[in-house]
């Protein structure tokens, strides 16, 4: 079971008539949520039933312009307010608790609901048809493919710059729905079509590249293998397969969820959402819009064709997954098989 110790760090539970003093101890838990390796969550509890509502923290784009600022300017506000928020968060918790003991029934049930996913989970990597041809790898260096693929990336990321809403976040986080059919039309233009068609063509080629020579350096080794690819910042090779394969990945996630933009409440960058998806404050769930999804999964589209080349992407690693610590690394390419499921944010990144 999860001890109850770490789920009161880990998590912040939503939808719920908090109090002053809850509220304040989820934000000095931030810190904590930060650095959690992917543990850190938003639960929602209803009828004592937990479910995950998405990831905490917004996605961080390392390529854009802000990214890295914005990473490097996150990491040190947390590591500064680490050990003061644990303090802090303690105590006011335990406050909150004494005054109102449904807070600690709460944090019960969602340590329950943890500790069994935990107990019942078991690694199964599935390997999926594909039903596209798979172009042929071009005589190119992992560096130099991947330039092009920055580029083609960064096509895209200008679109949404130019095309970003002028509204602002809470009313656009408060009336999602009615933006996001309006948001979704953007990607069907055949310009933005054929910007990410430009892009995927580079990535199911870089990801042929990104295999072979990761598996060179590794020496054919599963244990270097998986170091090498969870190494984020040391040396030799300062991150460079870690960094790769998120950004490949995120940019999928990116045009799959038809990601649409709007000023970011708290930086000069822009603050991402998702047009397939929104949470439903009634239902208290969230709402995926299967007819988005319609093209991706009709055979002979160019949709279709970058689901498959996804797919493609995620085979390639079915092999080294079992063996990795890192569950993010999984979780982020998790075969596109069906309609319904797919999340634009399914985990955290390292940062």
């Amino acid at each position: 079971m999860e001890p109850y110790s770490n789920v009161l760090c880990h998590t912040i539970i939503s939808d719920q008539k908090k109090g002053y003093i809850e509220i304040a101890a989820d934000l000095f838990f931030l810190p904590v949520l930060y650095f959690s390796g992917g543990k850190g969550r938003l639960y929602s509890i209803i009828d004592k039933k937990v479910s995950e509502d998405t990831a905490f923290f917004p996605q961080v784009h390392h390529e854009s312009r802000w990214g890295q600022g914005l990473e490097y300017l996150l990491t040190a506000i947390a590591i500064v307010t680490y050990i003061p928020g644990i303090i802090l968060g303690y105590i006011a918790k335990s406050f909150a608790m004494r005054l109102d003991p449904a807070i600690g029934e709460r944090q019960q049930i969602v340590a329950d609901y943890i500790g069994k996913v935990s107990d019942e989970e078991t690694i199964t990597i599935e390997t999926v048809e594909i039903t596209v041809e798979i172009p042929k790898v071009e005589s190119e260096t992992l560096d130099e493919i991947d330039k092009k693929r920055r580029a083609a990336a960064n096509a895209i990321r200008k679109k949404l710059e130019d095309n970003a809403l002028k509204d602002d976040f809470h009313t656009i986080s408060e009336n999602q729905a009615s933006y996001n059919s309006q948001a979704a039309k953007l990607w069907e233009t055949t310009e933005m079509i054929q910007l990410v068609d430009d892009f995927m063509e580079v990535m199911v080629q870089e990801i042929q590249i990104f295999m072979k020579e990761l598996r060179k350096e590794g020496n054919g080794e599963m244990a270097e293998i998986v170091r090498l690819l969870e190494n984020q910042r040391g040396k030799p090779v300062n991150g460079k397969y870690c960094w790769k394969f998120f950004n490949m990945t995120q940019m999928y996630h990116m045009i799959r969820s038809m990601q649409y933009w709007c000023p970011h409440p708290a930086t000069a960058g822009f603050y991402p959402f998702s047009a397939l998806e929104y949470f439903d404050s009634d239902a208290r769930k969230i709402v995926i819009n299967t007819e988005l999804e319609t093209p991706f999964f009709k055979e002979g589209t160019k949709q279709y064709k970058w689901r498959q080349y996804y797919n493609y992407f995620c085979n390639q690693f079915r092999d080294i997954f079992p063996h990795m610590s890192d569950s993010r690394f999984q979780n982020w390419a998790k075969p596109d098989v069906q309609k319904g499921v797919f999340r634009g944010r399914p985990d955290t990144i390292p940062t």
